[in-house]
């Protein structure tokens, strides 16, 4: 009986463990896709969330310090009474480890707590670290235990060691509170309690915080938008996906629903990752939960019609788009005055529908109206992010000097920050600075983002006007500044974008070796930070660029591989009717053009071209350089009247858009 009666604790316990397991793994895999994409207010939320999970496990009462004290050094969680201290990180590096360590060292913490230690709430450590290494750091000044550096991993283990039954449920009960939703929570719960989940609401309703994240990324994607100009031999502008803008603006909206519920937050995460199919599945099961709620006010839903809206243009669904983002303003413009954050996003959701549809004037137009209507002292991040957009209509047009206007125009909004042009100075020493709160400092971080993206674009820029040294500066001053700043360092994806387009720069120099490794390291980048080996859909551009490279190099059997994955993951990822499927498409024309295959130039040419009409219309500016390439192909084939027909269709949309091309 007893045998049997233990057994069944088993049970129960390994069930109990597992679901810990579960929870924790959960919060870590989101924890990365936030920082991944640059956003780090999650962690300040995690480490709310662990205070209970420790202080159940080391029966304590643990404080967040930077609650009590601004800028605590060394030491996130704390008991002075009970002498324990932990240091919560994201990072699993172990130069993150080294620099804690030398922190409690340097501010005499083990002074202060008996008991010390440091937990990596993401990936495992990937590193070999012995006592003989930690000693090094430590020692004579105090003894750091190797068992004290805790993982998920380890944790698991520390409860399954601890055998406690009672102490496991009270931990599952714990996590489950904070990371799951009520199902049963009632349709007029508060937003305080909604917020309460933190999992699902990552943000704590700061509205200075919301408004810097909700157009930070807007930049992101102007280097996306771009990408396609730079590469060598190559004439066609791409207008490519807006994750790195929607996904942000719809964060925001998430705050505000009163309802929250766990299917838009799956879509949001899902949306992050480039899986489209899921987020859209997610966020109309979202929208149906929402409109089956009477009590929902029609501002709820037009804030999910919003989210679907920029979903769709990133699926290259644009009818769809056009049809849920008119929709939400609709909603928006009765109940809010013309200058509130939900009305600015939902326009410039729709200028960038504008954009991708080809009217770049009505786009611009808006856009200015959101510049004109914006505090140039209160609405800095406003104006950064529009700016920009408007620099990459100029440069899609090929006003490559008015687009570099505006880039300037975008540094100097940031002269306090880059004083005496010492930027890489006066932006690196502020990490360290004890006189900065933590939101200072985001802010900083914020700004130099913008910097940095700035750097990158009018590299692009520089590109375009074969001014190749002039881009390989800008792009390195940016490069420069990243690495530079440990808030953002290398491994995310504007350092991705910013080696990529190094490596079109270097390569127009001449300098393919350089070019090719750099291109190799943004690969490299992408895989690392969100291990989908080779089949993270952001590596249809990287791939497509690759390729380009490799045939400046003559490298063609390489060059053909990477096309083909790129087109296998462009429909894989986006289907047949996409822009990105429509590059993938016109860059095989270019190969085979080059390979002397004629027939099988004009065949992907051609279907570059259907792709982009049925999507974008008869009229859209990226198909200027499709019919280029057609016509080059089909005057190698002795097909006169076909090439020269297709120029034709060329200079008519150059005319009709007013666009600075260089035709044959």
């Amino acid at each position: 009986m007893k045998t049997a009666i233990h057994k069944n604790l088993n049970i129960v316990m390994v069930k109990e463990l597992n679901m810990i397991k579960e929870l924790l793994v959960d919060l870590s895999k989101y924890i990365e896709i936030e920082n991944s994409n640059e956003e780090y207010a999650i962690n300040k939320i995690a480490e709310n969330i662990l205070i209970g999970v420790f202080n159940i496990l080391f029966d304590c009462d643990l404080k967040n310090m930077g609650y009590i004290k601004k800028n605590y050094p060394a030491i996130d969680l704390a008991d002075s009474a009970r002498k324990i201290s932990i240091q919560v990180t994201t990072s699993n590096r172990f130069t993150k480890i080294e620099q804690t360590l030398e922190k409690i060292k340097k501010q005499k913490r083990y002074l202060e707590y008996k008991d010390i230690y440091i937990f990596v709430i993401t990936k495992e450590k990937s590193y070999q670290l012995t006592q003989e290494k930690i000693d090094r750091i430590t020692e004579p000044e105090y003894n750091f235990p190797l068992k004290n550096i805790i993982d998920i991993t380890n944790l698991y283990t520390i409860l399954n060691q601890n055998n406690d039954l009672d102490q496991i449920k009270e931990i599952r009960e714990y996590l489950e509170k904070h990371l799951r939703l009520d199902q049963n929570q009632p349709e007029n719960a508060s937003k305080e309690k909604t917020r309460q989940n933190a999992i699902h609401i990552f943000l704590s309703g700061n509205k200075k915080l919301i408004i810097i994240i909700l157009f930070l990324s807007i930049i992101t994607a102007g280097i996306f938008l771009q990408n396609r100009k730079n590469v060598p031999n190559k004439t066609e502008n791409i207008v490519p996906p807006a994750s790195d803008i929607n996904t942000e603006f719809n964060t925001h909206l998430l705050l505000e629903l009163s309802n929250a519920n766990h299917q838009y937050e799956m879509g949001l995460q899902d949306w992050r990752r480039l899986d489209y199919k899921r987020a859209e599945k997610n966020i109309l099961a979202a929208r149906d939960n929402i409109s089956s709620q009477i009590a929902q006010s029609d501002l709820e839903l037009a804030k999910i019609n919003n989210s679907l809206g920029c979903l769709y243009l990133d699926m290259g669904k644009y009818e769809s788009a056009y049809d849920f983002l008119n929709s939400a303003l609709a909603a928006f413009q009765p109940a809010y005055d013309a200058n509130n954050i939900e009305i600015r996003a939902v326009k410039f959701s729709i200028a960038q529908y504008d954009y991708y549809t080809g009217n770049f004037e009505r786009a611009r137009k808006t856009a200015q109206d959101i510049i004109d209507n914006s505090n140039t002292k209160t609405d800095k991040v406003v104006i950064t992010s529009i700016s920009h957009f408007i620099a990459m209509i100029y440069d899609s047009l090929g006003k490559y000097d008015s687009a570099i206007s505006m880039y300037k125009d975008v540094l100097s909004l940031y002269d306090d920050i880059a004083e005496d042009k010492e930027l890489s100075k006066n932006l690196a020493d502020y990490a360290n600075d004890p006189h900065l709160s933590q939101d200072e400092k985001e802010d900083k971080t914020n700004a130099i983002k913008w910097i940095i993206l700035t750097y990158n674009n009018m590299g692009q820029v520089y590109t375009h006007l074969k001014k190749y040294d002039s881009a390989c500066s800008a792009i390195q001053t940016g490069l420069g500044i990243s690495l530079d700043n440990i808030y953002i360092g290398r491994e995310n994806l504007t350092a991705s974008k910013l080696y990529m387009n190094l490596a079109v720069a270097e390569a127009n120099l001449g300098n393919l070796k350089e070019a090719l490794d750099n291109i190799d390291l943004a690969m490299r980048i992408q895989k690392k930070l969100f291990n989908y080996e080779g089949s993270y859909p952001g590596l249809v551009e990287v791939y497509n660029t690759y390729a380009t490279l490799l045939m400046k190099n003559n490298d063609y059997a390489n060059a053909k591989n990477y096309l083909k994955k790129e087109i296998e993951l462009a429909k894989t990822t986006f289907g047949e009717n996409h822009p990105l499927t429509a590059e993938a498409y016109n860059t095989f024309s270019i190969y085979w053009y080059k390979c002397g295959n004629y027939e099988k130039a004009v065949s992907s040419a051609d279907k570059a071209i259907t792709i982009r009409k049925n999507i974008l219309g008869k009229e859209h500016p990226a198909t200027v350089n499709y019919y280029i390439n057609l016509s080059k192909a089909q005057t190698q084939l002795k097909k006169d009247t076909e090439a020269s027909a297709s120029l034709a269709k060329a200079k008519e949309i150059c005319d009709k858009l007013k666009m600075t091309v260089s035709l044959p």
